[in-house]
């Protein structure tokens, strides 16, 4: 009976925790860039916002503290603040800019007395959250995309790994690659397994193979089950000599190979001579 080759349980599980990992990163960058980190900005904001309001009207200036154009004036005072109430309110519009809150529906008040009191009342003794910084948004969107390209790209590879079928006749000893190529054992004239410690393995093909002559295939045996089985049954056919297993140095000697000196290990015969 014809056996078809399935994805290898293993790996499938690895890709699925990568998958899971990479998309769950992404999810989380999201959330942090539309929503944890843009409300802790206002926040933020908000609380400087009660700071400025404060200290202008410490300095009787309580009725003058709107900014009409709180564009131009947050690029006047990033050159330099020449006292501490304009260092105050730079740091408030600075931290409005970021939370894309720079304009003058956020930086007037129709009341500066009863909107400082309204925050007092609403921040009483609490601190301020950590402010942002310029780049804390925009690094949470790199993450996003970053991780979301990566897990839906392993994804894809999944799928279509999944839909690459391997055939073998085990009375025939007759494989067939993804693609629609047949192989036997005559076929062969190497199978190179120098990175078998890989998972990796490439047929190389007789001159006399009908479409596949004188090429070599490489062929992944970690992602699907069963092909590593018939390509080292099809090696027992092909190269039964390197199908063997290596002799060891500590494998017992026949009567035979004792009787004879020849046959003896490198080390005993310069012990004899």
């Amino acid at each position: 009976m014809i056996e078809t080759s399935s994805l290898n349980r293993s790996w499938l599980i690895r890709m699925g925790i990568i998958i899971i990992v990479f998309l769950g990163f992404g999810v989380w960058g999201w959330y942090d860039a539309t929503i944890a980190y843009p409300e802790r900005g206002i926040k933020a904001a908000e609380f400087m916002e009660k700071e400025y309001l404060a200290k202008a009207d410490d300095q009787g200036r309580l009725m003058n503290a709107s900014v009409p154009e709180p564009v131009r004036t947050h690029a006047v005072l990033r050159t330099g603040a020449t006292n501490e109430l304009d260092a105050i309110l730079f740091r408030w519009l600075d931290a409005l800019s970021i939370v894309g809150r720079l304009s003058e529906e956020h930086t007037t008040f129709a009341d500066p007395a009863k909107r400082l009191s309204e925050l007092q009342t609403s921040w009483g003794s609490k601190k301020s959250p950590k402010p942002l910084s310029a780049l804390d948004i925009p690094t949470q969107y790199l993450i996003m995309v970053t991780c979301t390209v990566i897990g839906l790209l392993v994804l894809v590879m999944v799928i279509k790994v999944s839909r690459l079928k391997y055939t073998f006749d085990p009375a025939t000893n007759t494989l067939t690659l993804p693609g629609g190529h047949t192989l036997t054992p005559d076929d062969l004239a190497e199978i190179d397994k120098r990175k078998w410690h890989k998972f990796i393995v490439f047929l190389n093909f007789k001159p006399q193979h009908a479409t596949l002559g004188g090429k070599s295939i490489k062929v992944d045996l970690l992602r699907h089950a069963k092909v590593e089985q018939w390509i080292l049954a099809m090696e027992a056919i092909a190269f039964p000599e390197s199908a063997k297993p290596a002799p060891t140095t500590d494998a017992p000697l026949s009567a035979a190979a004792e009787a004879d000196p020849t046959t003896k290990p490198d080390n005993e015969q310069s012990q004899t001579a």
